[in-house]
């Protein structure tokens, strides 16, 4: 970045985490960049104020969109997505419109989690030669995306996880994605990701998986307990395992 003068940087949250955890480690604030966006995956809020503090003078951005979608989407930056962190910003109008639609196709109230639905001429015909597959995610010109999220009175999405990544544990849904916030935001954290496994007695439960910073240490029990400061008992990991990477 240095040697070409690099401007904006662009990838998964996971590399502007290491990229941010590289620039740390030797003491420079890569002055030729004006701008890190995210896409692929929803970035950890507790990483937004630490990348605008590591690298000051480029502006942090985030966004959603699908290759179904064409990657016409979400966007937020700035000084919104300072004050917003967890959100993956609003519509680029005015080529799409969204609905946020429970499991019987109603629109949910704000602040409701449904299924993110959108209408956009950037929207792809058809899977090809999938007829089934094509009118399995199509109602009426709309795209259903497969992601949970919820919207404000601003028109600013969160998106919560992926429909199918939701674990049901003793009746009750539980998101990996909300206990991955919590986990990221503890000081010792670099990466964390949760998913599930199957339990005789709920059903399943989380697991978490993390990677610690540079030089830090955290134990299982600390973990956990960080979690239940946060989250309900039943939304808690009840693992977690150490690993170099996730």
């Amino acid at each position: 970045i240095n040697k070409e003068r690099v401007t904006r940087f662009l990838g998964v949250p996971t590399q502007s985490a290491e990229l941010m955890q590289a620039a740390k480690r030797m003491g420079d604030d890569l002055k030729t960049l004006e701008y890190i966006g995210s896409g692929g995956a929803k970035r950890p809020a507790a990483q937004v104020a630490e990348l605008d503090e590591t690298f000051p003078r480029a502006t942090v951005a985030s966004g959603w969109g699908m290759t179904e979608t064409n990657a016409v989407g979400l966007g937020i930056a700035g000084p919104d997505y300072a004050e917003r962190p967890g959100s993956a910003g609003r519509l680029l109008p005015p080529l799409q419109d969204l609905k946020i639609l429970d499991d019987d196709g109603n629109e949910v109230t704000n602040g409701e989690v449904g299924e993110l639905t959108v209408k956009s001429p950037a929207n792809m015909r058809c899977y090809l030669n999938k007829p089934d597959a094509t009118k399995e995610v199509f109602e009426g010109g709309w795209l259903k995306t497969g992601d949970l999220a919820t919207l404000d009175d601003d028109g600013y999405v969160t998106i919560v996880d992926r429909k199918k990544d939701m674990i049901l544990t003793g009746g009750y849904n539980v998101y990996p994605a909300e206990i991955e916030r919590v986990l990221a935001a503890h000081p010792a954290v670099a990466l964390a990701a949760v998913g599930k496994q199957p339990d005789d007695i709920k059903g399943e439960i989380a697991k978490a998986y993390v990677v610690l910073k540079t030089g830090m240490n955290a134990t299982e029990a600390e973990m956990i307990v960080h979690c239940r400061e946060t989250l309900a008992a039943y939304k808690c990991p009840r693992a977690v395992q150490f690993v170099d990477d996730v």
